[in-house]
């Protein structure tokens, strides 16, 4: 057969209806707008409970319950304020002394804080015992001994 005749065959077939089967171009792969959105949207709730998931789980270094502002209303600190984050991160604002910027980690009772010591620029760790934290007070042992009577102060 030759070629001539082999293309003018193909044609015929492809012009020629198949009974049962959808046209070719509505048997093809395309994609309507609602297979894009339902992908759009699983993709957003993928995303939104992987990060809760690490919000609540992985990110979250501080108990709930340490989290916000503490006022010292008695010890060496007296009238300072500590700030803890749920990142891990703490904010030290002292009456007499500098603004200290820390990173903190609790295991059990032990509150470590770790801070940058400016002439060495070397991390420094400390440990304090937390010896009691309810929802408005909070006692903590510094690495010296000396004890730190907090209340939470309250939001505005």
């Amino acid at each position: 057969m030759k070629l001539s005749s082999r293309l003018a065959k193909l044609m015929r077939d492809k012009a020629k209806p198949t009974e049962g089967k959808p046209p070719a171009q509505e048997n093809g792969r395309k994609f309507k707008l609602w297979h894009w959105a339902l992908g759009a949207l699983c993709l957003l709730v993928t995303g939104g409970g992987t990060w809760a998931v690490l919000k609540v789980f992985v990110w979250n270094k501080v108990p709930p319950e340490l989290v916000g502002t503490w006022e010292v209303k008695d010890g060496p600190m007296k009238g300072g304020t500590f700030n803890f984050f749920p990142n891990g991160t703490l904010e030290i604002r002292s009456v007499q002394g500098p603004f200290i910027r820390a990173r903190v980690a609790v295991d059990g009772k032990k509150l470590s804080t770790t801070t940058k010591n400016p002439s060495t620029l070397r991390d420094e760790t400390r440990t304090s015992i937390i010896q009691d934290l309810t929802e408005n007070s909070l006692v903590l042992e510094l690495e010296r001994g000396d004890v730190l009577k907090m209340v939470r102060r309250k939001q505005q």
